[in-house]
């Protein structure tokens, strides 16, 4: 039998519909879907919506946890911190708009002291200049001794 004059009822919609308006499921013995395409586009849209307002209001929820377990801030202190930011990195002055993901904490991990909201890019670098601080004073020192010697060699 030709695929396209064989049928299948949808167990959504309860039609009758050409095998061709289902998608393939190996797990199911017949190899198709159980629903028609178009049940199975509105089910999987309207639970793609749901699982983005649990998602959402979740995140909400571990950002308050998070800013009061990691920094000991409340969202009222932070929105200060950011009002006060112009809602700027603190170090490149971009503003968090031009970023996708929000403006983060920057403390200092030994006392724990909040110095201001930076975007990733910053507090990345100055996490790996803090970690590497002496590595990175002596190779800017080396370079900048590289760099005059060239310069007098070059003006001589």
């Amino acid at each position: 039998m030709r695929e396209d004059k064989m049928t299948k009822i949808c167990s959504k919609c309860k039609e009758t519909k050409s095998t061709k308006e289902y998608h393939r499921d190996i797990y199911n013995k017949n190899g198709l879907d159980n629903q028609c395409k178009k049940c199975r586009n509105a089910y999987r849209r309207k639970y793609r919506k749901l699982r983005k307002q649990i998602s959402s209001k979740r995140s909400g929820e571990s950002c308050k946890r998070r800013l009061e377990n990691r920094y000991n801030v409340s969202i009222k202190q932070h929105q200060i911190l950011f009002d006060a930011q112009n809602g700027c990195c603190a170090i490149c002055g971009k503003h968090q708009s031009e970023f996708k993901q929000s403006l983060g904490i920057d403390h200092n991990h030994k006392t724990g002291i909040i110095r201001g909201l930076l975007c990733t890019y910053c507090n990345v670098a100055l996490g790996i200049y803090e970690n590497q601080q002496s590595q990175l004073e002596k190779y800017l020192q080396t370079v900048s001794q590289r760099m005059i010697k060239i310069y007098k060699e070059w003006m001589e």
